[in-house]
């Protein structure tokens, strides 16, 4: 992930627009969502559900985390068939606008989907529209991946 930056670890804009801002690309999310699915199945559990309960390290219940991808309750669907999404994160600053890097089954049940939407105005809608055109301009086989 040679062309992602992060200047603090939550991911906002800096207070003071001087200092480093945080950055990445479509081709480094896409390399990040492959390690998490071929590494990191309960990091992909987790980003799957819209509620998740989020313990201590020394135990006990710290707080419920809300995931906010309202796609998550909507669903999204290839060609009128429901595609299951397998895990997904939002963010949005001023600076970055609305993002979105959605992982879902692929309409043929073979394999997988990473779609990513980057400085959006509605990122929710416009993840729709990807999943649409990426579903008509490609024949679903039964071995294509």
């Amino acid at each position: 992930m040679t062309n992602t930056f992060y200047a603090n670890p939550e991911g906002l804009d800096p207070l003071n627009q001087n200092n480093d801002m945080n950055y990445s690309t479509p081709e480094d999310l896409l390399i990040l969502a492959r390690e998490i699915i071929k590494n990191y199945p309960k990091i992909l559990d987790i980003i799957s559900q819209k509620e998740y309960d989020v313990n201590k390290s020394s135990g006990g219940f710290n707080h419920k985390a809300v995931n906010t991808n309202k796609l998550l309750e909507e669903g999204v669907s290839c060609s009128g068939k429901p595609l299951k999404i397998l895990g997904g994160k939002t963010g949005t600053t001023d600076y970055a606008k609305k993002n979105l890097l959605l992982i879902t089954g692929s309409p043929n049940n073979n394999g997988y989907l990473i779609n990513i939407i980057l400085g959006s105005d509605d990122n929710f809608s416009d993840m729709k529209n990807l999943i649409g055109w990426v579903c008509d301009s490609y024949e679903w086989q039964a071995s294509a991946t």
